[in-house]
């Protein structure tokens, strides 16, 4: 099949999205059909050269129909994007749309005409669209209205290159006595992402003498807060790398004992989240490392038995839970080895083949690799 990926964020930017984005189109590419991507995100023509599937880059509206007129499928990601929806429908292509939020892709600001306009159009693109894929049950769930058709859900995949990396390294570190960081966090540095509720749960662990090392992989404007909050610690040391990728990204994970991902809900009270699935809890797993998560549907899901849940935004809880993870070694490896397990739910191969199943059907093609895969 011809297919063509809108993908409002993409590489060079690094960020989930982005992450799966070209994850979708090598599999794709893999799996023999001819990929083109269309995204709002710039870069240097050389950055594209060594892709194996086509990019178009900041494109108008009529770049966008022309992009499309030759497809036999049009997949749009992050939901219903409009830009990237409307000019599917307009050439009546097969559409299918892919939630990686855990919010309902139709909440929002619902005051004045235009927003009522834009709801009503999500709303007729979401009928129109053969089919919607989400990455996790609770995303698809939470995404599913009364004009839904055709559901899938599709586990998002770890990195192939990520996973090897981290493989590696845990080869290399097999046999050491005790990890370098006790709590990682690994994501934008960003008040909505819940950093400031570990950085709480942090100085309250330090407030009652328990020692702990922890580790903020990443970039964003609560950066200089936290930084802030750790220089006043006594008991808790804080160190914050930046951005981490490839090999460096993989040491940090090995080289940690705990990942927390303290997401925090859309409103106050709110059961939705903007975190699809967590794709920093699949790439935890394969490093063998237990998390502490929010609890919320998608994060939940996710989780399954190779972690802990905290009710999201409560540091009390949260230190709680790390103080049980640190302090009871048999509570510790019981959870580590059920989360190496439950890497297996996220491996690529799974991935390519059950996305490459699930598009073929909604484009009424049939699919190539016909090796059972791991469903949700």
């Amino acid at each position: 099949m011809r297919i063509a990926i809108y993908s409002e964020a993409f590489l060079p930017s690094l960020g989930g999205c982005e992450i799966m984005s070209d994850l979708l189109a090598r599999a794709l590419t893999e799996c023999g059909h001819k990929v083109l991507v269309v995204t709002a995100t710039p870069a240097e023509p050389s950055f594209d050269v060594g892709l194996p599937y086509r990019v178009i880059r900041r494109p108008d509206a009529m770049t966008i129909l022309r992009a499309y007129s030759d497809r036999d499928l049009v997949v749009c990601k992050r939901g219903v994007c409009i830009k990237g929806c409307w000019p599917a429908a307009l050439l009546a292509k097969r559409l299918v749309t892919v939630h990686e939020s855990g919010s309902p892709y139709w909440k929002g600001p619902t005051r004045g005409v235009r927003s009522w306009v834009k709801a009503a159009i999500r709303h007729a693109l979401v009928a129109y669209a053969r089919g919607q894929v989400g990455v996790t049950s609770a995303a698809m769930k939470a995404n599913t209205g009364p004009l839904s058709r055709r559901v899938w859900t599709v586990y998002n995949a770890a990195s192939p290159e990520l996973a090897e990396c981290i493989r590696r390294e845990r080869n290399e570190r097999y046999g050491a006595q005790r990890a370098e960081y006790d709590v990682l966090y690994v994501g934008r540095i960003v008040k909505e992402k819940g950093v400031v509720v570990l950085a709480d749960a942090l100085r309250l662990a330090d407030r009652s003498g328990l020692a702990l090392r922890a580790c903020f992989v990443g970039e964003g404007d609560a950066t200089a807060p936290l930084r802030d909050i750790a220089s006043h610690l006594h008991h808790v040391t804080v160190d914050f790398p930046g951005r981490l990728g490839g090999p460096s990204l993989a040491r940090a994970y090995c080289a940690s004992a705990v990942t927390v991902l303290p997401t925090l809900p859309d409103s106050p009270g709110s059961q939705f989240t903007l975190e699809g699935m967590g794709l920093v809890l699949a790439e935890s797993f394969f490093a063998g490392l237990p998390v502490v998560a929010s609890d919320l549907p998608t994060i939940r899901e996710v989780v399954g038995d190779g972690g802990l849940l905290f009710t999201p935004g409560d540091p009390v809880e949260l230190c709680e839970k790390l103080r049980r993870l640190v302090t009871d070694a048999g509570l510790y490896g019981s959870l580590a080895a059920r989360a190496s397990v439950r890497a297996n739910t996220f491996l690529y191969e799974t991935y390519k083949v059950r996305i490459n199943e699930v598009l073929s059907i909604l484009s009424g093609c049939s699919w190539k690799n016909r090796t059972p895969a791991r469903t949700s």
